[in-house]
């Protein structure tokens, strides 16, 4: 007994490490996807969907094997062996052996769509793999630490809690610990070690005899019993496919919900996602203490699938309130950026994900009592009810990405989706014999009432808008749920001016303030004016076509290609005509709906322009920031080729800013670093950056056409701030971004302090060095310090503005109107600011 005891302490710690290590795997794995594959939610959800059915497969299969005839013990130690051995294997494969695999492929076959579907299949076989091999954790660990037929429901609940334990605590650490201060590669390398020191500690107690070997009770059941039997294990099975397809749905629909209103950093997903396995943790919890006085019944199921449902059609209220009852509330009491991107989604997670995690999180355990009832076949049992579930799971991310948001949207997918628990809830309880009418005409009224209520509330309203959208009242003129996003465009009237504003999810696509539109207009002309001779141009984010319409202004430019995750925004950009030149209808462009950096990784195209104007790196993008990407373009362009790049100042500490311009800097020796207002832009060239001031001012010449650039050489070029030798000087000391640690994913919580872009505009300002070596033979040398000098003035202005201080900001401004009269943009902004001031925004 005593041994018995002990040996199921070891298998408790096993399977809660293995559900850590599970974790740990599953997000790294998922990273590295998400660089070779594309960041998109078609490749998310279609690895998704394999890695779980590798798990089911894995279940059904180690289920089986656990006979009484077989060291399942033994079996369990090779099964965690193998698990360790397998991911890590797996992690390197896709990490590191993969792209170079494509990149010989695109060489060898050149065609893409083939070189992709090779790269699908292969990943597929890979990640089926580990995720088999998890699968066994359950139904072995069950099967170990069940002595007697009574003990089945409390060791399910017991290692299904500890699974879910470990997992949760792998996901938390891994988000906000072990990939930051230490690194992908290295958080898995730890996680292997791990398994494989548990699985050896596991496989040294092979020769441990447990009581279910000798303790056996034998099924007695009449005829009449086993067929009632049956029809419960029928149900049973039947509502762990319910649940495991709705509880998956929901989260691919909660987390498109959540990225419309939610600040979308890696820490905020990592604890929404943590949240809903703590969830089923808390189930299960409470499970294994409900098991210990209470048989497992298929009522109570039935009673769990009634409760999920209507915790499905009460979501859709919590889901349209959560700015008004939650985000603006806390908001004014919790006024600052860790408080938005932790509190809040911690708040809304608790009360939109958590009740049906919870639910769902007894229910499975739930489900495997109820559907095993023989010692001598626990372990196939619980796999069979596993591999169920896991049906469930498959299909749910598929049907609610690629079904229900694009074809009848995110609230009504809620409402289908209760509307097939009740349903089937409904046909089950009328069909089945000795049931009472009373408890159908109960469960009846609840789907009657649950749908009613659903069916009234979404009649009228069915749009889910960023918070900012819901506070100002915007009136919406453009809104579409696609697969890979949520556009809308809002429209306000300030001083009888008409103001666009367009978001995909919750991030703005493009501003239309000046500041906005004068940055991503040099991040299109800035190479053209620096001598670049392009033919082919490629746009990395075409938003409404602001920066393409600037590179479409150069009419040696022959094709544009444009690369857009949401292709259906392009749809808004004629809203857009006074600032983009009507650029979507131009002939030379050609639209691809893709991820940037899995488009660069499965063309063989060259290209002499490479212009990336992505959302802000903690944001979602910052794998359009790392070394490995600019690596990747370096590989793209044509010998003489150039990249500009667009690179913000706010949301990020002075040292991960200069830590970005040094990644750049390592991959492009010859780059520059410019200020379009308080908007950094990288230009990085295949050859030394270094041009006759006269060929500047003729190239400046070819831009009259874009009558929103200022197109004065002296201007523009008082606007370097960086050469290449500053910046190798200025940032020796700084890290570089790379895949492995991601720094601008994985952001210190300094990233998020308000006075961010102040200290980084200032420090450039400071700092200025190298106009003087990339400007050859500059005509009026007096003239340029006087624009360089007004331009230092200007930038002090803005940094006393991001103070606060509008006094100090118009007193820089009047002082750079006074060394450079010659600059018609400072009394413009004189009077913008001014008008700015009195509405109290920037």
């Amino acid at each position: 007994m005593d041994s018995s005891k002990h040996l199921s302490r070891k298998i408790f710690l096993a399977t809660f490490i293995a559900g850590f290590v599970f974790l740990v795997f599953e997000i790294n794995l998922f990273r590295a996807l998400s660089n070779l594959l594309g960041a998109t939610v078609s490749a998310s959800t279609l690895v998704l969907s394999i890695f779980m059915g590798g798990y089911g497969f894995g279940s059904l299969y180690f289920g089986n094997r656990a006979k009484p005839n077989v060291n399942i013990i033994k079996l369990f130690g090779q099964l965690l062996f193998s698990f360790g051995v397998s991911g890590f294997i797996v992690y390197l494969a896709i990490n590191n052996i993969l792209p170079g695999f494509q990149n010989l492929l695109l060489q060898t076959i050149n065609n893409s769509i083939v070189v992709t579907a090779i790269i699908y299949t292969l990943v597929v076989v890979l990640l089926f793999i580990p995720s088999f091999f998890m699968g066994g954790v359950l139904p072995l660990a069950t099967k170990i630490v069940t002595r007697t037929h009574n003990e089945i429901a409390k060791s399910v609940g017991n290692i299904y809690a500890l699974d879910t334990l470990g997992s949760a605590l792998g996901g938390l650490l891994t988000g906000f610990l072990l990939n930051r201060f230490f690194g992908q590669f290295q958080t898995v390398s730890f996680a292997t070690v791990l398994i494989i020191i548990t699985a050896v500690i596991i496989y040294r107690q092979r020769n441990v005899l447990f009581d279910s070997e000798i303790d056996v009770v034998k099924n007695t059941n009449s005829k009449s019993k086993k067929e009632n039997k049956n029809r419960a294990n029928r149900f049973a099975l039947l509502s762990t496919v319910i649940f495991g397809f709705s509880m998956s749905a929901m989260q691919i629909i909660l987390i498109r919900v959540f990225k419309i209103y939610l600040i979308n950093t890696v820490y905020s997903f990592a604890l929404i996602s943590s949240m809903v396995i703590i969830g089923y943790f808390i189930g299960s919890y409470w499970f294994k203490n409900y098991s210990k006085k209470h048989a497992p019944t298929v009522s109570a199921l039935t009673l769990l699938l009634v409760l999920f449902g209507a915790i499905t059609v009460l979501n859709l209220f919590i889901i349209q309130n959560i700015p008004s009852f939650i985000m603006f509330p806390l908001g004014d009491i919790f006024n600052n950026q860790l408080f938005r991107v932790l509190g809040i989604p911690f708040i809304a997670s608790v009360v939109a994900v958590l009740p049906l995690s919870i639910t769902s999180g007894f229910a499975f355990p739930l489900a495997c009592a109820v559907y095993s009832d023989n010692i001598d076949k626990v372990g196939k049992q619980i796999g069979t009810v596993v591999m169920f579930n896991t049906v469930g799971s498959v299909l749910g991310p598929l049907v609610a990405a690629f079904l229900l948001i694009p074809v009848v949207g995110i609230l009504k997918g809620l409402l289908v989706l209760s509307g097939i628990i009740f349903l089937i809830t409904l046909i089950y309880v009328l069909r089945a014999e000795k049931v009472k009418v009373s408890k159908q005409v109960v469960v009846a009224s609840l789907i009657g009432i649950a749908v009613i209520l659903g069916i009234g509330k979404f009649k009228t309203n069915t749009k889910v808008l960023p918070p900012s959208f819901i506070k100002s009242g915007r009136n919406i003129v453009a809104y579409k749920e696609s697969i890979e996003g949520t556009y809308v465009v809002g429209e306000d009237i300030v001083e009888n001016n008409r103001i666009l504003t367009t978001y995909v999810n919750n991030s703005a696509v493009i501003g239309t303030s000046y500041d906005a539109i004068k940055a991503v207009k040099m991040v299109g002309h800035l190479p053209f004016l620096l001598g670049l001779d392009c033919k082919n141009a490629l746009v990395v984010g075409f938003g409404i076509g602001v920066t393409t319409a600037a590179i479409g202004v150069h009419k040696d430019v022959e094709n544009i290609d444009c690369i857009e995750l949401v292709k259906s925004l392009t749809d808004v950009a004629h809203f857009y005509t006074e600032i983009n030149n009507n650029i979507h209808n131009d002939s030379r462009l050609r639209f691809y709906e893709d991820d940037g950096r899995h488009f660069m990784q499965t063309t063989d195209k060259k290209y002499d322009l490479i212009s990336s104007d992505p959302t802000h790196p903690i944001l979602g993008s910052g794998s359009l920031y790392t070394y490995e990407y600019f690596k990747l373009c370096r590989s793209r362009l044509t010998e003489n080729g150039m990249v500009s790049q667009y690179l913000p100042l706010h949301k990020l500490s002075l040292s991960d800013f200069l830590g970005l311009i040094k990644t750049f800097h390592s991959v492009f020796p010859n780059s520059t670093v410019w200020l379009g207002h308080y908007h950094a832009i990288l230009i990085g060239s295949m050859k030394p950056i270094d041009i006759d001031f006269g060929i500047w001012s003729n190239n400046m010449q070819k831009t009259s056409d874009d009558k929103l650039f200022l197109n004065n050489p002296y201007y523009l070029a008082a606007n370097l701030v960086l050469d290449a030798v500053a910046i190798e000087k200025i940032t020796a000391d700084y890290k570089i971004n790379t895949d492995n640690i991601a720094y601008t994913d994985y952001f210190s919580f300094n990233s998020l302090r308000d006075d961010n872009i102040a200290i980084n505009l200032d420090f450039l300002n400071d700092n200025r060095d190298g106009m003087w070596r990339v400007f050859n033979n500059v005509t009026d040398t007096v003239q340029m310090q006087r624009f360089i000098k007004g331009n230092q003035y200007f930038t002090k202005g803005l940094v006393y503005m991001f103070y606060d201080d509008w006094k100090q900001l118009f007193q820089y401004i009047e002082k750079a109107c006074m060394v450079n009269p010659e600059n018609i943009e400072y009394p413009l902004m004189l009077e913008f600011y001014s008008r700015a001031e009195k509405f109290n925004v920037r």
